[in-house]
């Protein structure tokens, strides 16, 4: 399901690190450098980050509620900007998937979407700033969560139901639908023959024209 979270997030800019050697408490230190910094008293627990990376849990509350204030969002944008874009490999390439994500996420209004890319275009740290903070915010949905039960990641994106329906054998719903069909297979039977007959008559003729010349 593309959904913008901070699982889908980080996985495109982990993804984009040159050196493949980055522990994920190194990448969230990139990220969270800001936070660290001015609250000596929180310890990331690696077995959580763990967690948040892979979708399996939101992340800590005191960070959500840390980078909505816009002064520590501007930290945050310059923490991307300094310690995490000089390690991705091909920056355009990462924030053109991220912005796909933002595209392909049908639970975001096209209203949020065009407010997400106002700085796609010129400031890519902004934009994964302003994208990453939306994500983290939002309401939290478990990845791997099926709503509908379904095999399909596809109908659980578009289908909100407790089942999906099964197929039926019988006719239903268009009472004038089979009438309508015996119609147009009449018709068609009715033109085939006619072709037929125009076929018969044809070679007939065109015999018994052979058989005049032969005669002559």
């Amino acid at each position: 399901m593309n959904r913008i979270d901070f699982h889908s997030i980080a996985a495109i800019l982990l993804d984009g690190l040159i050196d493949a050697d980055y522990s994920q408490m190194d990448f969230i230190y990139m990220l969270f450098g800001s936070f660290a910094n001015d609250n000596v008293d929180f310890a990331f627990d690696n077995g959580l980050v763990c967690k948040w990376i892979k979708g399996q849990s939101r992340i800590s509350p005191k960070i959500i509620s840390y980078y909505n204030s816009k002064k520590n969002r501007d930290k945050l944008c310059k923490d991307i900007e300094s310690e995490l874009l000089p390690y991705i490999s091909d920056v355009s390439y990462t924030i053109s998937a991220i912005r796909d994500l933002v595209l392909c996420d049908i639970t975001t209004s096209e209203e949020k979407k065009d407010a997400l890319l106002t700085h796609f275009d010129h400031a890519p740290a902004h934009f994964i700033c302003d994208v990453l903070v939306y994500g983290f915010s939002r309401n939290f949905v478990k990845v791997g969560n099926k709503d509908s039960g379904s095999s399909s990641p596809r109908v659980d994106d578009v289908m909100y139901l407790p089942l999906l329906p099964k197929p039926t054998k019988y006719f239903t719903g268009r009472s004038n639908a089979l009438l309508e069909l015996h119609q147009l297979l009449y018709i068609s039977c009715t033109c085939l023959s006619a072709l037929w007959a125009i076929c018969f008559v044809s070679i007939g003729y065109k015999k018994s024209t052979q058989l005049s010349l032969t005669e002559n």
